[in-house]
């Protein structure tokens, strides 16, 4: 709710409707919700709330549509809806209705919308072999750790690891003890078998076995910013509005 007043605030919360479904989807930065109006359409009902994947990055780079409510309030039962509330269901798939002209198709090629289709397959198949990799090329055992020299005002605890394989995990990753999953921590740095690990907290040092297993956790950043990016080629809003015809068509 928090995120949807901010939304408001700035010019509205941008919103899509599902042909031939009952509801709306709005949408939130890590979120899609989709609501329909209740019988008395006086408020809306939540239906769903899905992670924000590649499939509704690409609904909300299709629309174009943002709702500025005069404000938005939560009730967690309807009985608690009080009189004067309206959820406006009507307007909303009017004005998208009329938001989905056809465009001229001079202005934006078919081809610009294929290699985008394209590039979202390319990024989601990309997450799907990330998310089946075989857990055991996460894990990464070591023989021996070394306290880092830390700058006199961190209070996290740094250490070195030595690899006994080489491992998969970039600077930058975030690790932890295979029997300790409470000791995270991010590597700072990579030199062949020797990792550089800062843990988020100050670590008892004797919870540190001097041999054993870390276990790398699964990076979903890239992919993240990888959609993000091809939603905001799709929608012409880079920083060089004409990005897309220039990679298309070179």
């Amino acid at each position: 709710m928090h995120q949807l007043i901010q939304l408001n605030a700035r010019g509205g919360v941008p919103v899509s409707v599902d042909d031939g479904k009952p509801w709306i989807r709005l949408y939130a930065q890590r979120a899609c919700t989709g609501v329909r109006a209740t019988k008395r359409g006086d408020a809306f009902s939540i239906e769903f709330v899905e992670p924000m994947t590649l499939t509704n990055h690409s609904r909300l780079a299709r629309s174009r549509l943002r709702v500025a409510a005069p404000g938005w309030v939560y009730f967690p039962e309807l009985r608690q809806v009080q009189p004067g509330y309206a959820a406006p269901d009507g307007e909303v798939r009017a004005a998208w209705r009329r938001l989905q002209t056809p465009r001229d198709k001079s202005a934006v090629p078919t081809r610009y919308d294929a290699f985008c289709d394209a590039l979202d397959l390319v990024i989601e198949a990309g997450r799907q072999i990330e998310a089946e990799r075989d857990p055991g090329e996460r894990i990464l055992p070591y023989y021996e750790v070394l306290t880092a020299a830390q700058p006199r005002r961190s209070a996290a605890g740094v250490y070195l690891f030595r690899l006994s394989r080489p491992g998969t995990v970039q600077q930058g990753g975030m690790v932890h003890l295979r029997n300790e999953p409470d000791l995270r921590g991010r590597v700072t740095a990579t030199d062949g078998e020797l990792l550089t690990i800062a843990f988020d907290v100050a670590v008892d040092r004797r919870r540190i076995p001097e041999q054993g297993e870390l276990v790398a956790a699964r990076n979903e950043v890239v992919q993240r910013v990888q959609a993000a990016a091809a939603a905001r080629l799709r929608a012409r809003s880079t920083v060089n509005p004409a990005l897309l015809p220039l990679v298309v068509d070179g």
